[in-house]
């Protein structure tokens, strides 16, 4: 019950939104949205391409009195000059301070100043020098001016380079009377002419320039667009698709989906922002111009929502609501009162140029209302946004506030009649998408990996640059070729070069200044070329497109050679200087000894799972690669191989060969360029697999020799152990005739044999043996010499002896490791010996007045293999009498597993008569006798165990 209402209480404050729960109609929303908007961006973009255009802006005349000439003379010759340079071609805007625009009797109101005796204020315009003037004059000099009433006419504001208009000579400042011989009485009726004309004709332009007339003829193009309507158009392609991309991935993200709303709709904005006004023909036209104000007005507050959540969720801002709802609040207000004057235009027919500025000034000023309230909200919020996601940013916001700066810039120019900066300015709104991208790529914003492959990234780079270096030659050839060069008359005589004072010939001025031309531009070419082959060395090391150095290569694995590496380190630093000469994503080495695996190491990922298939199948990848000699597709290899490398991005592996052993297999994944493996990749990988071979069996010797050196190191050890764990002299006790000695093998085993000795007329002697070899043999030993020494101070018994010890260890030892002993204790009082043996070597007892050798085997099992009860139950302790003249000989296996040159052991019944033959000799004899047999038995045989004896005689 509890939980449910925690539940409910959860569900309380997150809101599921209806996208959320639904998150297909999210991805069919914004699916046809952004095809819609597509079609309709493409379908104004191929109307605008195929629509008539002169490539010329022109406005309606600020008023109707035009100035032609001056008709007059004029007393004061600086005054004529003055009034010819400053009126002639100008229109009166104003006369005392009246703008005559807003006059319908405007020849009245001149009639009206020529009569005063004043003064007359003047506001002058002059559309070829793009000025304005306001002076005051004397009103006579009103009577000097030949003055036009042009009331059908439009002035031509600016000509767009090599244009139309441009290169049939039209200017700014033109004043067009007539077009193919129709007048018109407002902008909207000359543009409708133009657009009636067929793409590819010819149009007639009847134009006054300074008060003289002309007729222009225009042949208009039949397809056109210019550069700054196709990067609008690419940039907002591109911003539609990457927020169709968005949405569909992540619908059930709230932020995923308005980042992707706002990129679409911005996207449109862009792409409808080629519809001009002048395009408005009808009213389906006006209803689209006003749609695409409402995306306009409506991106902005979502590009600020989106913002709150791209790259990295905002939470101190999208808590408070006020924040996100105002500027749709604000974009709203804005929107319907641009509809309302754009419904005034469509009512009253208002001039589109008045239209165009309200339009643009109303949007200027929401921008700037709107980045105030942005500016002031984070400015007082600070505190409660994460510095680091804030900080992730920063990008984005400078992209868009560049954009917008110069949106807003470029919109004050265009009232200035100024142009030359607008590809400039519509080029950067391809900040936008490239931001989104980065952002993208560095951040993984709501889990995305969008990216472009690599080898598209490099085209590209490198395709822009020479279409920079293309486009600097071209303009430098077209500035060169525009210069007037004054080349000298140089006459050339036998010994001298001589400058003559007449100048060249027409023809050969041409001539020279041609040559002169041609060699300055290849001068230039050359430099440039050489500076774009500079970087674009650069670029193939930034995109990993080096070529493969075959030297370096040698020289690198030389050093290896010279080198002592194990397979492990080898591999370590092959796969090091692989991944940079080969420059790819993922690499892996395998090194094999007589076709079993040693070494196996892969970089360029993080995945245990590789490593682990590679052992299980390390045998049929040997097989599988023996019938190649150069590098293999891993498609090559049967299907299961196969399937396993493709799933880890693997695409060939080359087999490094050794005579007739494959001693190695190189992998390779994908490459850090994302291009394809050519013939020189592979050549190259084949040279690396020769190359490496050398090394590879250098690091499997130093291997052998390393683990010869470890095995070496290991018995010194060992061989410590054990000579420090024996005893170091034997007991002096009156009665008794004892001689012990341990004979390491060249692999030490766990031989070991001790005198416990704490009373004068009697010992204990303890003789075993602990499975197994080498220093972990030799530790066992020395702990159970320890304990069975620390035990002998209570006065245990053989049993008791074995017993404890027997407990005190077996938690300890490894399940496969065991101890073999016998504890035989030695009274001298009682003249009797109590043995007690936990799985070792019989004990052989020499009966002196029997004159036989007895074989003592009392029950046991050995140490460390049973618990404490069992081990107790199952362990016998004898005692025998110990007379004068009987021995006692402890032995351990290495002696009766010696074996000869035929595979024969040593029998024990050679023991048995050796001890009887010498039982009149002293222990140490009988000891160096027995050893002696031993030998003679091996002969030159190689000894593999220790050899243990002790020989314990009674004298008399």
């Amino acid at each position: 019950m509890i939980k449910l209402l925690r539940l409910k209480s959860l569900n309380s404050i997150i809101k599921v939104s209806y996208w959320d729960k639904n998150p297909i109609y999210y991805q069919i929303f914004i699916s046809v949205l952004s095809f819609c908007f597509v079609l309709l961006g493409t379908f104004y973009f191929v109307k605008l391409a195929t629509t008539v255009s002169d490539e010329n802006l022109f406005i309606s005349p600020p008023s109707d009195i035009y100035i032609s000439k001056l008709k007059g003379e004029f007393d004061d010759y600086n005054k004529r000059k003055y009034y010819d340079t400053a009126f002639v071609g100008s229109f009166i805007v104003a006369i005392d301070n009246i703008t005559l625009d807003s006059v319908t009797n405007q020849y009245d109101i001149l009639e009206q100043r020529k009569n005063a005796e004043s003064n007359v204020s003047l506001e002058i315009a002059n559309f070829n020098s793009q000025k304005i003037e306001k002076i005051r004059i004397p009103s006579s000099d009103l009577d000097n001016f030949y003055l036009e009433n042009l009331t059908s006419s439009v002035i031509i504001t600016y000509v767009f380079p090599e244009g139309v208009s441009d290169r049939a000579g039209l200017q700014s400042g033109d004043i067009v009377l007539e077009i193919n011989g129709q007048t018109f009485s407002s902008v909207q009726q000359a543009d409708r002419i133009i657009k009636s004309s067929r793409s590819g004709s010819t149009i007639e332009y009847l134009i006054k320039r300074n008060g003289k007339v002309f007729n222009k003829q225009l042949t208009l193009p039949k397809f056109g667009i210019n550069l700054s309507q196709l990067l609008m158009m690419i940039c907002g392609m591109f911003l539609l698709f990457l927020g169709e991309i968005i949405g569909i991935k992540r619908p059930r993200i709230r932020g995923a989906r308005i980042t992707s709303l706002s990129l679409v709709m911005f996207g449109l904005v862009s792409t409808l922002g080629i519809v001009g006004l002048s395009s408005i023909d009808n009213i389906f036209d006006h209803f689209l111009l006003n749609f695409a104000n409402f995306a306009m007005f409506v991106s902005i507050p979502l590009i600020l929502h989106s913002l709150k959540y791209f790259p990295r969720h905002l939470v101190g801002l999208t808590e408070r609501k006020y924040t996100i709802v105002t500027p749709y609040i604000i974009a709203g207000l804005f929107f319907l009162f641009q509809v309302g004057i754009s419904y005034e235009f469509w009512i009253n027919m208002i001039d589109i140029r008045t239209l165009e500025f309200f339009t643009n000034s109303l949007f200027l000023i929401f921008l700037i209302i709107t980045s105030i309230f942005i500016f002031l909200t984070n400015l007082i919020h600070r505190k409660s946004i994460n510095k680091k996601d804030w900080k992730k940013g920063r990008l984005l916001r400078f992209s868009y506030t560049l954009v917008f700066l110069m949106i807003v810039v470029q919109s004050i120019l265009f009232q200035f009649g100024y142009f030359k900066l607008r590809e400039l300015i519509y080029a950067s709104l391809l900040l936008i998408p490239i931001s989104y991208m980065v952002s993208v790529g560095l951040y993984r914003v709501f889990d995305l990996n969008i990216r472009l492959k690599r080898n598209y990234q490099y085209l590209l780079v490198s395709s822009g640059l020479y279409i920079v270096y293309t486009a600097i030659v071209i303009l430098f050839i077209y500035f060169l070729s525009s210069i007037h060069w004054e080349i000298p008359n140089l006459h050339f005589s036998g010994t001298s070069i001589e400058v003559l004072k007449n100048p060249l010939s027409i023809e050969m001025h041409a001539l020279y200044e041609k040559i002169l031309i041609v060699l300055l531009s290849m001068s230039i070419a050359i430099l440039l070329w050489n500076v774009a082959k500079v970087i674009q060395e650069k670029i193939n090391h930034k995109f990993y497109r080096s070529k493969s150095d075959f030297r370096q290569a040698a020289k690198e694995f030389s050093k290896l050679n010279s080198k002592s590496f194990n397979p492990d380190q080898f591999s370590k630093f092959f796969l090091h200087r692989l991944l940079d000469m080969i420059q790819t994503k993922r690499a892996g080495l395998l090194l094999f000894k007589d076709g079993h695996l040693v070494s196996q190491r892969f970089a360029g990922f993080n995945d245990d799972t590789l490593t682990e298939y590679i052992s299980a199948v390390n045998g049929k990848l040997h097989m599988s690669l023996k019938n190649y000699s150069d590098s293999v597709p891993v498609d090559y290899l049967p299907d299961a191989q196969r399937i396993v490398l493709r799933e880890f991005k693997f695409q060939y592996l080359t087999p490094i060969w050794s005579k007739d052993d494959l001693i190695g297999i190189i992998f390779v994944g994908e490459k850090l360029s994302e291009t394809a493996y050519h013939n020189d990749d592979l050549l190259f990988l084949s040279a690396i697999s020769g190359q490496a071979s050398v090394a590879i069996e250098n690091s499997l010797l130093y291997e052998d020799l390393a683990k010869q050196e470890r095995f070496r190191h290991e018995l010194e050890i060992a061989r410590g152990i054990q000579l420090a764990s024996l005893p170091i002299k034997t007991p002096d006790i009156s009665g008794l005739d004892i001689a012990g000695v341990s004979i390491p093998a060249l692999e030490v085993g766990g031989d070991f044999y001790d005198y416990l000795n704490g009373k004068s007329n009697a010992v204990t002697i303890v003789i075993g043996d602990v499975s197994g070899k080498g220093t972990s043999a030799a530790l066992y030993m020395s702990k159970i010499q320890g304990i069975m020494r620390t035990l002998h101070e209570f006065d245990l018994k053989p049993k008791e002896l074995l017993v404890r010890t027997n407990t005190l260890i077996s938690d300890s030892m490894d399940n496969r490791s065991f101890v073999t002993a016998t504890s035989a204790f030695i009274d001298l009082d009682t003249q009797s010996v109590t043995i007690s043996r936990a799985g070792h070597l019989p004990l052989y007892f020499y009966n002196s007045k029997e004159d036989r050798v007895e074989n003592l085997k009392p029950n046991g099992i050995m140490l460390g293999f049973g618990n404490g009860a069992k081990f107790s139950d199952i362990l016998e302790e004898i005692v025998i009498g110990f007379n004068p003249g009987d021995i006692l000989l402890f032995i351990t296996d290495g002696i009766l597993e010696t074996r000869d040159s035929g595979g024969n052991e040593f029998d024990e019944k050679e023991i048995i008569r050796m001890l009887s033959i010498y039982s009149s000799q002293s222990a140490d004899e009988i000891k160096n006798n027995i050893l002696r047999r031993v030998q003679s038995f091996t002969g030159e045989m190689e000894q593999f165990d220790d050899m243990t004896i002790v020989v314990v005689k009674r004298n008399s």
